[in-house]
């Protein structure tokens, strides 16, 4: 077998034990550690074929394999996964002069291989990016994207995270414009993208993001943003009214501020019993025609009761008709700020570890379920804690507009007052720094956004220990008292632990020294962590250090992290920050290596 043959053969005898081996282990039982291996291996697999479908299409684009005669397409689909020596030898192809099946690359992979158009295209942007560009007379060039170039063929990176951070870069060329300061600005972002990669495997994807649109937005003049900001009526489908709302990022952290609120069990806003009966008036079924049994505390959200679609017009005793839950009804998983779209409220906070949606809300897929006591849908009859965030948020907003649900006691449900905590770097702001200025819910503002904020939300000095507000208390007590709390949940922002997405309003404080050892109550002795992260370092599961300078650095076990680097969880912070916060744990692992910095004891 020649050397042209022979990766062939290889890579037809991968695809063949590939389709063996899987249909064995799913007709088995194996061991825990098998199955984990399994996992490991699918995605190493996963990391390799990335890299092989960019290449496959470079090699096709590079021979012109569009171009492939009718007999040659028949030879390669007959030589199969077991192809034999001459098989692949008669497999070489001949291409025609003549009218052929594709008319370019995109065409063949579409209409040949039944990959979707889009995914197509996307695959040929990533080969130019990525392999090589080819110019119109076919000569080939070097890649678009040279610096994440170089990273897509490393062994010791994934290569879906390059790829994705190519196509970011990629859909924002336009906006970036052309000409020396375009390409400094691409360059810019690639080198960032390659230290996030590295450092924040976890996090990368939203970082860049993140960066790619604040690279954007930072020459974008605020005549333009206001001309696309605004409330846009998108019209009735399925039965649901469709709004789109663009805010600027001052006004978006009051919208923020209140999700926060309606977010946390612990300070819901206004009465938690009234909030959770004023829900189950609004959108659960009408009172008893008979005029038995309590009368809604709110008027029903349809004016006149012919509105009111058949299921709202049933007695109790009756089956409701309820209407559908659609897949487009719910909003994508990480559209609002702040929301992970993991289920946050019962999971552990970790990405991985968390639900794709709450464990108690009904599946898109399906029809909504009642209670047969009630005849309300079921997620109605849920604690409010307990209802997707995204409906929770609705309430809440909706709420703020209606400003009705008086109860007895004075309170009105759901009731809130946006509290806007900006975070400055004052080092920052002294060196003429564009990203100085930060919500507490980690939108970055400009320096005009920041005055404007200041100028009309209310101010907490004390949070980031002013004058006049202690923040040591040494021994004096054990436990952090509020103004700590907000100051270390203000600038922290989530858990500790790397890549959990758990906000710090569900967060815990926690002593680093432990106080019964001696630990002091003071925020130089203090971290942030989710309930399951918290126990978990109490349980010894991973470690933590206290660097100067830098919110706490967790080490994970050798099983985790073989080459045990310090880690700081970035997923709350700006892409600045968080770059900046990877230099930090560079230095920090070097310290800790060589004996100078010491894990806390748990």
């Amino acid at each position: 077998m020649n050397t042209s043959t022979s990766p062939l053969a290889q890579l037809a005898q991968a695809a063949s034990l590939i389709q063996s081996a899987t249909a064995a282990l799913a007709g088995q039982e194996p061991a825990p550690g098998h199955a984990a291996y399994f996992a490991r291996l699918v995605e190493h697999l996963g990391e390799q074929l990335v890299r092989a479908q960019l290449h496959a299409v470079d090699a096709l684009r590079r021979t012109g394999a569009h171009q492939l005669d009718q007999d040659s397409f028949q030879a390669i689909s007959d030589a199969g996964l077991d192809p034999s020596p001459a098989e692949l030898a008669a497999i070489n192809g001949r291409t025609t002069m003549g009218r052929s099946y594709y008319g370019n690359t995109v065409d063949l992979l579409h209409g040949w291989l039944n990959i979707p158009l889009t995914t197509a295209r996307e695959r040929v942007h990533q080969a130019e990016a990525l392999i090589a560009a080819i110019t119109e007379t076919g000569t080939r060039t070097d890649p678009l994207m040279p610096e994440l170039a170089e990273q897509f063929t490393g062994k010791d990176i994934d290569p879906r995270l390059v790829t994705s951070a190519a196509r970011q870069i990629r859909g924002a060329k336009k906006d970036l414009g052309t000409g020396p300061g375009a390409a400094g600005a691409q360059e810019q972002l690639e080198r960032d993208a390659i230290t996030l990669i590295r450092d924040q495997p976890q996090s990368a994807r939203k970082h860049m993001n993140r960066l790619v649109e604040q690279t954007v937005a930072a020459d974008r003049p605020l005549e333009a943003l206001i001309a696309e900001s605004g409330l846009y009526r998108r019209g009735l489908k399925r039965g649901l009214v469709t709004y789109q709302l663009k805010l600027l990022p001052q006004d978006a952290e009051l919208l923020e501020s209140v999700f926060t609120q309606i977010d946390n069990p612990k300070t819901i806003a206004g009465n938690r019993d009234a909030l959770d009966a004023l829900v189950a008036t609004r959108y659960g079924p009408a009172a008893p025609p008979n005029g038995t049994g309590p009368e809604p505390a709110v008027s029903a959200p349809w004016g006149d009761p012919s509105d009111m679609p058949a299921w709202a017009q049933e007695s109790p005793g009756d089956t409701p008709q309820l209407p559908a839950m659609v897949p487009d009804a719910r909003p994508e998983p990480g559209d609002l700020p702040g929301e992970t779209g993991t289920g946050a409220d019962e999971s552990s906070g970790t990405a991985s570890q968390a639900p794709a949606q709450d464990a108690h809300a009904p599946e898109a897929t399906q029809p909504v379920c009642t209670t047969a006591d009630t005849g309300m849908p079921a997620e109605l009859s849920l604690p409010l804690e307990k209802v997707r965030p995204e409906f929770r948020h609705l309430i809440a907003l909706i709420e703020l507009i209606r400003g009705a649900g008086t109860v007895p006691d004075g309170k009105r449900a759901g009731s809130v007052t946006p509290e806007v905590m900006v975070i400055l770097n004052y080092e920052k702001m002294l060196a003429g720094a564009t990203d100085f200025a930060i919500t507490a819910n980690g939108l970055p503002l400009t320096a005009g956004e920041a005055r404007a904020i200041m100028c009309q939300a209310k101010i907490y000095p004390e949070v980031l220990g002013s004058k006049g507000m202690v923040l040591d208390f040494g021994r004096a007590r054990r436990l952090f008292p509020k103004h700590v709390g907000k100051a270390v949940r203000a600038a922290y922002r989530g858990c500790s632990y790397p890549g959990c997405t758990m906000p710090a309003h569900r967060c815990e404080l926690d002593h680093l020294e432990p106080w019964e050892n001696g630990g002091t109550t003071d925020v130089d002795n203090v971290d942030l962590y989710c309930k399951i992260h918290h126990l978990a370092r109490h349980c010894g599961l991973f470690k933590v250090v206290k660097v100067e300078g830098c919110r706490p650095m967790v080490l994970l076990p050798r099983d985790l992290d073989p080459p045990q680097h310090l880690r700081v969880n970035t997923y709350w912070m700006t892409p600045s920050e968080a770059i900046e916060a990877n230099k930090l744990a560079e230095e920090a692992t070097v310290l800790y290596k060589a004996g100078k910095l010491q894990p806390f004891a748990a």
